[in-house]
Protein backbone atom coordinates (compact mmCIF):
# COMPACT_ATOMS: atom_id res chain seq x y z
CA UNK A 1 0.00 0.00 0.00
CA UNK A 2 3.26 2.51 0.56
CA UNK A 3 3.12 2.91 -3.30
CA UNK A 4 0.29 4.98 -3.15
CA UNK A 5 1.87 7.29 -0.94
CA UNK A 6 5.34 7.34 -2.02
CA UNK A 7 4.49 7.11 -6.14
CA UNK A 8 1.79 9.10 -6.17
CA UNK A 9 2.55 11.49 -8.66
CA UNK A 10 3.40 8.14 -11.47
CA UNK A 11 0.18 6.23 -10.20
CA UNK A 12 -1.53 9.75 -11.16
CA UNK A 13 -0.41 10.20 -14.70
CA UNK A 14 -0.66 6.48 -15.55
CA UNK A 15 -4.16 6.90 -14.75
CA UNK A 16 -5.42 10.21 -15.19
CA UNK A 17 -5.89 10.02 -19.34
CA UNK A 18 -8.34 7.18 -19.02
CA UNK A 19 -11.61 7.71 -20.71
CA UNK A 20 -14.51 7.26 -17.69
CA UNK A 21 -17.35 6.88 -20.62
CA UNK A 22 -17.33 3.04 -20.67
CA UNK A 23 -18.03 1.69 -16.84
CA UNK A 24 -19.86 5.30 -15.79
CA UNK A 25 -22.62 5.64 -18.19
CA UNK A 26 -24.06 2.15 -17.00
CA UNK A 27 -24.13 4.34 -13.61
CA UNK A 28 -25.17 7.18 -14.34
CA UNK A 29 -28.72 5.93 -15.75
CA UNK A 30 -29.40 5.18 -12.54
CA UNK A 31 -28.39 8.62 -10.77
CA UNK A 32 -31.42 11.37 -10.36
CA UNK A 33 -29.73 14.46 -12.43
CA UNK A 34 -27.46 16.51 -10.40
CA UNK A 35 -27.22 13.51 -7.54
CA UNK A 36 -24.71 13.54 -5.50
CA UNK A 37 -21.90 10.91 -6.15
CA UNK A 38 -18.69 9.85 -3.75
CA UNK A 39 -16.11 8.11 -5.18
CA UNK A 40 -14.13 6.56 -3.10
CA UNK A 41 -10.54 5.60 -3.67
CA UNK A 42 -10.71 8.77 -6.21
CA UNK A 43 -7.10 8.17 -7.10
CA UNK A 44 -6.27 10.98 -9.75
CA UNK A 45 -9.40 12.61 -9.47
CA UNK A 46 -10.37 11.45 -13.09
CA UNK A 47 -13.78 10.22 -12.66
CA UNK A 48 -14.71 12.94 -10.61
CA UNK A 49 -14.20 15.34 -13.29
CA UNK A 50 -16.24 13.16 -15.67
CA UNK A 51 -18.97 13.35 -13.37
CA UNK A 52 -18.98 17.12 -12.44
CA UNK A 53 -18.90 17.84 -15.98
CA UNK A 54 -22.04 16.00 -15.73
CA UNK A 55 -23.42 18.16 -13.11
CA UNK A 56 -23.38 15.62 -10.81
CA UNK A 57 -21.82 16.73 -7.05
CA UNK A 58 -19.12 14.50 -7.00
CA UNK A 59 -17.21 14.28 -3.38
CA UNK A 60 -13.78 12.42 -3.25
CA UNK A 61 -12.45 9.93 -0.27
CA UNK A 62 -9.01 9.19 -1.00
CA UNK A 63 -6.26 7.31 1.47
CA UNK A 64 -2.80 9.01 -0.16
CA UNK A 65 -2.39 12.32 0.66
CA UNK A 66 -0.42 13.25 -2.70
CA UNK A 67 -3.11 11.98 -4.59
CA UNK A 68 -5.99 13.60 -2.46
CA UNK A 69 -3.99 17.11 -3.61
CA UNK A 70 -3.81 16.05 -7.27
CA UNK A 71 -7.12 14.77 -7.79
CA UNK A 72 -8.75 17.84 -5.74
CA UNK A 73 -6.37 19.94 -8.43
CA UNK A 74 -7.17 18.08 -11.38
CA UNK A 75 -11.26 18.12 -11.05
CA UNK A 76 -12.18 20.85 -8.86
CA UNK A 77 -13.86 19.12 -6.72
CA UNK A 78 -13.66 18.42 -2.79
CA UNK A 79 -11.17 15.44 -1.93
CA UNK A 80 -11.47 14.10 1.83
CA UNK A 81 -7.98 12.30 2.77
CA UNK A 82 -9.26 9.31 4.65
CA UNK A 83 -8.99 5.56 5.21
CA UNK A 84 -12.02 3.51 3.56
CA UNK A 85 -11.14 1.16 6.31
CA UNK A 86 -12.22 3.50 9.07
CA UNK A 87 -14.08 6.41 7.69
CA UNK A 88 -17.74 6.51 9.02
CA UNK A 89 -20.09 6.07 5.87
CA UNK A 90 -22.76 5.74 7.64
CA UNK A 91 -23.44 9.24 8.78
CA UNK A 92 -23.86 9.94 4.71
CA UNK A 93 -26.94 9.72 2.56
CA UNK A 94 -25.77 9.49 -1.09
CA UNK A 95 -27.05 8.67 -4.67
CA UNK A 96 -24.20 7.11 -5.31
CA UNK A 97 -20.76 5.36 -4.25
CA UNK A 98 -18.12 4.63 -6.56
CA UNK A 99 -15.39 1.49 -5.66
CA UNK A 100 -13.72 2.04 -9.30
CA UNK A 101 -11.05 -0.39 -8.73
CA UNK A 102 -11.04 0.79 -4.99
CA UNK A 103 -11.17 -2.45 -3.38
CA UNK A 104 -8.63 -4.94 -5.56
CA UNK A 105 -6.23 -5.25 -2.64
CA UNK A 106 -8.95 -5.97 -0.05
CA UNK A 107 -8.50 -9.59 0.64
CA UNK A 108 -11.83 -11.98 0.14
CA UNK A 109 -12.55 -12.47 3.72
CA UNK A 110 -12.33 -8.56 4.30
CA UNK A 111 -14.87 -7.60 1.47
CA UNK A 112 -17.65 -8.34 2.81
CA UNK A 113 -18.16 -6.40 5.97
CA UNK A 114 -16.27 -3.71 4.16
CA UNK A 115 -18.67 -3.56 1.72
CA UNK A 116 -21.31 -3.53 4.23
CA UNK A 117 -20.25 -0.08 6.04
CA UNK A 118 -19.28 1.26 2.71
CA UNK A 119 -23.28 0.79 1.56
CA UNK A 120 -24.25 2.69 4.67
CA UNK A 121 -23.49 5.92 3.56
CA UNK A 122 -25.94 5.21 0.40
CA UNK A 123 -29.85 6.55 0.70
CA UNK A 124 -32.34 3.87 0.21
CA UNK A 125 -32.21 2.37 -3.40
CA UNK A 126 -28.78 4.30 -4.24
CA UNK A 127 -26.12 2.71 -6.61
CA UNK A 128 -22.98 1.02 -5.74
CA UNK A 129 -20.27 0.89 -8.77
CA UNK A 130 -17.38 -1.91 -8.06
CA UNK A 131 -14.79 -2.77 -10.03
CA UNK A 132 -12.44 -5.44 -9.12
CA UNK A 133 -9.77 -7.55 -11.29
CA UNK A 134 -11.17 -11.12 -12.51
CA UNK A 135 -9.63 -14.23 -12.25
CA UNK A 136 -8.24 -17.01 -9.35
CA UNK A 137 -6.27 -16.59 -6.92
CA UNK A 138 -3.45 -13.12 -6.22
CA UNK A 139 -1.34 -11.77 -8.16
CA UNK A 140 1.53 -9.45 -7.31
CA UNK A 141 2.71 -6.56 -9.89
CA UNK A 142 6.35 -6.00 -10.38
CA UNK A 143 5.17 -2.66 -7.95
CA UNK A 144 4.99 -5.40 -5.00
CA UNK A 145 1.08 -4.56 -5.22
CA UNK A 146 -0.86 -7.63 -4.07
CA UNK A 147 -4.19 -7.78 -6.20
CA UNK A 148 -7.16 -10.41 -4.86
CA UNK A 149 -8.94 -11.73 -7.68
CA UNK A 150 -12.64 -12.07 -8.18
CA UNK A 151 -15.03 -14.48 -9.68
CA UNK A 152 -18.98 -14.12 -10.56
CA UNK A 153 -20.14 -16.67 -8.46
CA UNK A 154 -18.51 -15.51 -5.01
CA UNK A 155 -19.22 -11.83 -5.41
CA UNK A 156 -22.67 -12.28 -6.16
CA UNK A 157 -23.14 -14.46 -3.46
CA UNK A 158 -21.69 -11.39 -0.91
CA UNK A 159 -24.43 -9.53 -2.81
CA UNK A 160 -27.07 -11.49 -1.93
CA UNK A 161 -25.45 -11.60 1.64
CA UNK A 162 -25.66 -8.26 2.08
CA UNK A 163 -28.72 -7.25 0.01
CA UNK A 164 -27.73 -5.88 -2.98
CA UNK A 165 -29.31 -6.25 -6.31
CA UNK A 166 -27.39 -6.62 -9.53
CA UNK A 167 -28.88 -4.02 -12.54
CA UNK A 168 -25.76 -4.57 -14.34
CA UNK A 169 -22.90 -6.33 -14.99
CA UNK A 170 -19.66 -5.78 -17.31
CA UNK A 171 -16.23 -7.69 -18.38
CA UNK A 172 -13.58 -5.63 -19.98
CA UNK A 173 -10.16 -5.92 -21.11
CA UNK A 174 -7.99 -3.32 -18.54
CA UNK A 175 -8.27 0.36 -20.52
CA UNK A 176 -4.29 0.51 -19.57
CA UNK A 177 -3.81 -2.24 -22.03
CA UNK A 178 -2.18 -4.71 -18.81
CA UNK A 179 -4.11 -7.22 -20.75
CA UNK A 180 -5.70 -7.95 -16.90
CA UNK A 181 -9.59 -8.80 -17.14
CA UNK A 182 -12.18 -6.71 -15.02
CA UNK A 183 -15.40 -7.05 -13.92
CA UNK A 184 -17.84 -4.26 -12.86
CA UNK A 185 -21.21 -4.30 -11.25
CA UNK A 186 -23.86 -1.55 -10.83
CA UNK A 187 -25.53 -2.80 -7.69
CA UNK A 188 -28.34 -1.22 -5.96
CA UNK A 189 -29.18 -1.03 -2.44
CA UNK A 190 -32.57 -2.51 -1.48
CA UNK A 191 -34.72 -0.46 0.77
Amino acid sequence: MDYYYKRFQSYFHDTVHVDSTPFLDPVVKYLPPGGEVWDVGCGSGRDLLWLKQRSFKAVGLERSQGLARLAAAHSGCQVIQGDFNTFDFSRLAVDAILLTGALVHVSWEELPPLLTAIIAGLKPGGILFLSLKQGNGIREDKKGRRFYLWQDAALEAIFQQISLKILNTSKNHSLLATGERWIAHVLRKRM
